[in-house]
């Protein structure tokens, strides 16, 4: 629990620590930073396909200290598509690490065997038959509650009345967590995530694990045909594996507090920025209006200019190699560029412009390889079923010109700083 000079999580109003938990996220991963983007090109243009630094310093290019245990080694980073795909796919030569503890082993922590293990137990949970109960069972009464309170409006903030609250309160219903811990759920998410970066916001987080500890132990007491009924994510897991090969406990805990945090900040940062991006330019809030079949279209190209999960991930070299004939040495921390990746000029033209109409191409904002995002199916499922909504009930939905026009901001992290509109 949180030392004896800070207050405890329960001697905080929830609306007072929803506030903190922001605060410490924004500060720890985002700063006052616009985008890295400048920067990343100019030191590609400066050094070529590796860039080198020492710990999360390249230049003046300073990544947020998410990852851990890299000290002042000299580190590697990739920004072109073929070199990341490269190092998230070689797992025998590009191994995961870095990422915060979270009380036990989970999938960012783990790889080869036990990863795969653990992938397959998970599966099931997280797969397209959970993520189509989840879809029509209360994925549209959630919006509905958003949604309705705002056609009695003229204009609001779509990231504080829908982009926001949204994924929140759809995982806490995923979870079947009383109504009353919505914001809680919420402010524990943005922390877990801020915790890595902020001694401060870590005092906080570690009541996550308590949280949820508890809600897994009573699914896990209840009677094996009770629990066979239940659909919810902490059931699911309750029931994962056989025998000897059974979730364990800690196991358990650890992923919901990772599934937490990939459930909240995450999905709201793309749904903020597809929103953000059909309504800068009105022809393509227009266009995909009335041509639904590009609503899963602007889902992806979203991902591609703005990686949801995370412009960087960490991977050392396990041994001596080389990228595009620049040698690399065994137990080097290589950083990978997902941002600049998915803009990379030899695959996509005109990188920097929102085209939902160009042709498919598979992106990196879910990762690849061993480690692709697990939650990927249930991320796209809630944006485009809010985006769909949006565009029923909205048709004429457009930015309120007498509100400073919003931008997409952030370093680890990027989404719009809001979304004032006008309804009607």
């Amino acid at each position: 629990m949180p030392d004896a000079e800070a207050d405890s999580v329960e001697d905080i109003a929830i609306g007072d620590l929803l506030a903190l938990a922001s605060r410490m996220y924004d500060e720890a991963l985002n700063g006052d930073m616009i985008s890295p983007l400048p920067q990343l090109r100019a030191l590609r243009e400066a050094q070529g396909p590796v860039i080198w630094g020492t710990g999360h310093d390249f230049g003046d290019l300073h990544i947020p200290p998410v990852f851990q245990r890299i000290g002042g080694a000299r580190t590697a980073l990739v920004t072109d598509f073929d070199d990341v795909t490269r190092v998230l796919r070689e797992e025998d030569t590009f191994l995961q690490d870095g990422y915060a503890d979270m009380g036990g082993d989970t999938l960012i922590h783990l790889n080869g065997a036990a990863h795969q293990r653990l992938r397959r137990l998970l599966i099931p949970t997280l797969g397209p038959r959970a993520v189509r109960d989840w879809e029509a069972q209360f994925v549209p009464d959630v919006l509905a509650g958003l949604l309705e309170p705002l056609a009695r409006m003229e204009r609001s903030n779509l990231l504080d009345a829908l982009c926001n609250p949204y994924p929140v309160r759809v995982f806490r219903r995923i979870m079947d967590l009383p109504e009353a811990d919505t914001d809680k759920v919420h402010a524990l998410g943005v922390l877990q995530i801020a915790a890595s970066a902020s001694p401060e916001a870590r005092r906080y987080a570690v009541h996550l694990a308590d949280y949820v500890r508890l809600h897994f132990r009573a699914r896990r007491a209840l009677p094996i045909e009770e629990l066979r009924e239940r659909r919810d994510l902490i059931s699911l897991l309750a029931m994962c594996g056989e025998g000897d090969d059974r979730l364990a406990e800690g196991e358990a805990v650890a992923t919901l507090q990772l599934m937490v945090t990939g459930g909240v900040d995450t999905t709201a940062n793309l749904l903020a920025n597809a929103l953000w991006y059909l309504l800068d330019d009105h022809r393509w809030y227009e266009r995909v209006r009335d041509d639904r079949a590009l609503v899963p279209r602007v889902v992806e190209e979203t991902l591609r200019l703005q990686p949801s999960g995370g412009n960087f991930e960490l991977r050392i070299a396990t041994r001596d190699t080389a990228i595009q004939d620049v040698p690399i040495p065994r137990g080097t921390p290589v950083f990978t560029c997902e941002a600049t990746a998915n803009r990379d000029p030899k695959y996509w033209q005109d990188v920097d412009t929102f085209d939902p109409s160009r042709p498919p191409r598979q992106h990196l904002a879910f990762g690849q390889g061993p480690h692709t995002c697990i939650g990927m199916h249930l991320a796209r499922m809630e944006v485009r079923v809010a985006l769909n909504a949006v565009l029923d009930r909205f048709p004429s939905l457009r930015l309120d010109p007498a509100q400073p026009r919003p931008e997409i901001r952030g370093f680890m992290f990027q989404h719009p700083t809001a979304l004032p509109v006008l309804l009607r």
